[in-house]
């Protein structure tokens, strides 16, 4: 419980109607999109950067949890207030401040939906390539404490690749300008700090991001396969053959199965996976780059081939991949969603590995992502009354970290640790690199304030 003369002070602070400590209004606060919940103290709604500094302040003189949240799309319980404590809701900060189209920078608040954002700057001629699946529900500011990657990836990198500048408010209530925010040059990149820190270090309160030109023309190709070995070797092809894709994404059967209702283009019933690749850029490019790719996957004896010039034959295409993520809940309730990433090379090895994995402990595995950075969305089905089987899935997912880590790969490619990873975190860090980075926490944040708990093991 929060100490009632907080609750005053915060109120005095940000206005009554901003301030919510019922219980029902609180619940909605409790989660983000992985299955553990917590009920914070408090959620307040804010609309500036003094706003959230004000608030700062007063939550580290008395002590109280602080936890930033967006939209609370993340599948790792970043934003979950484990430890009670208050919400800094950034759904009002959701204003696009600038656009330069001169400089190619964008000046965003933190709660701009991201697919909102990229609406707008295309309407310029301009384009924001970091695409979370999630785009459009995600917030700028999640995708920043997460270093979000997303659909682009593979030709553009992931959101920490176009983050220009930024401010944020640290524990001391201090507004700090870092990038194009800054009147000169700083010996330490503390902007680079914040991105993937997941909240733990300040909060982030403005974004300054870069863009590029909108490319000419896009031009995406479907290929099926029998199984999903076969579909992760064609993704290596492609990216070997000399093409540039803009994105490979990759699903597998039971990923297939959920979306076939909501299909606009035929699938073979004995489609084992499906590969989606892309390419960007100028007419030229793309025409070349087309005949390549089809020869490429043409001669790997896909089951079938499509391509989709148009933007309603390409949006059919990847209303197969967008619908993917809230359908697969029709195989079961409750969901793992790991986002491995390994090197490009081991990725047929891991998808037989997974695949190996689900049978053995008797789960559902179903299995997604982008293939063209090595990023594995493997998700474990199971039911909240299903115990053993839940058991059984932890098990797994313990066992696919361990394999992840083993060839060369990372727990998490643009998830996060938060909670959900926690567990699992010194698979992957030995003490000495954890440690240090649990140094760097306590020089932002000495009280453990902000987002406590989350990351690191305790």
């Amino acid at each position: 419980m929060i100490p009632t003369k907080f609750t005053r002070k915060l109120k005095k602070l940000l206005g009554h109607e901003n301030v919510l400590t019922d219980e029902n209004e609180l619940v909605a606060y409790s989660y983000d999109s992985q299955p553990q919940q917590a009920l914070p103290d408090a959620m307040v709604l804010v609309s500036s950067t003094n706003d959230i500094a004000g608030t700062v302040k007063l939550a580290v003189e008395y002590g109280i949890p602080i936890v930033a949240r967006g939209a609370g799309s993340g599948m790792t319980g970043g934003a979950i207030p484990e430890r009670g404590g208050i919400i800094v809701n950034m759904e009002r900060m959701d204003r696009i401040i600038d656009i330069s189209v001169e400089d190619r920078i964008a000046y965003l608040q933190p709660g701009v939906i991201t697919g909102d954002f990229q609406a707008v700057v295309s309407e310029k001629g301009l384009y924001y390539p970091p695409e979370p699946a999630s785009s459009q529900y995600s917030s700028i500011g999640g995708n920043v404490a997460e270093s979000a990657g997303g659909l682009g990836c593979v030709k553009y990198g992931l959101t920490k690749h176009f983050v220009a500048g930024l401010i944020f408010v640290t524990t001391g209530g201090d507004v700090v300008k870092t990038g194009v925010y800054s009147d000169k040059d700083s010996p330490f990149d503390v902007g680079a700090l914040m991105l993937g820190s997941e909240g733990t270090l300040a909060v982030i309160t403005e974004v300054a991001v870069r863009l590029i030109d909108l490319p000419e023309s896009r031009v995406t190709v479907l290929a099926l396969f029998r199984s999903l070995v076969e579909t992760a070797q064609a993704s290596n092809a492609v990216l070997m053959s000399g093409v540039n894709p803009s994105v490979l994404e990759f699903m597998d059967r039971r990923c297939i199965d959920t979306v076939r209702e909501y299909a606009e283009v035929s699938i073979p019933d004995d489609t084992g996976a499906l590969l989606i690749a892309e390419l960007d850029g100028d007419t030229t490019e793309t025409e070349t780059g087309h005949k390549i790719l089809l020869e490429t996957l043409q001669n790997l004896h896909p089951l079938d081939l499509k391509s989709a010039r148009t933007e309603k034959e390409r949006n059919a295409l990847w209303k197969l991949r967008k619908s993917l993520s809230p359908a697969i809940v029709k195989i079961a309730p409750l969901k793992f969603n790991e986002d491995i990433c390994v090197p490009l090379s081991r990725i047929p090895e891991m998808a037989a590995f997974v695949e190996e994995l689900g049978k053995r402990h008797d789960v559902q595995v179903v299995t997604f992502g982008h293939s063209g950075d090595g990023n594995l969305h493997v998700n474990f089905m199971t039911h909240w009354k299903r115990p053993d089987e839940i058991a059984r899935a932890k098990t797994a997912i313990e066992e696919l970290f361990r394999e992840t880590v083993r060839v060369g790969g990372t727990l998490s490619g643009e998830h996060g640790i938060g909670i959900a990873k926690r567990p699992y975190l010194s698979i992957e860090l030995d003490e000495a690199t954890m440690e240090f980075e649990k140094r760097i926490k306590h020089a932002f944040d000495p009280g453990n304030i902000l987002n406590p708990g989350k990351i690191f093991p305790e």
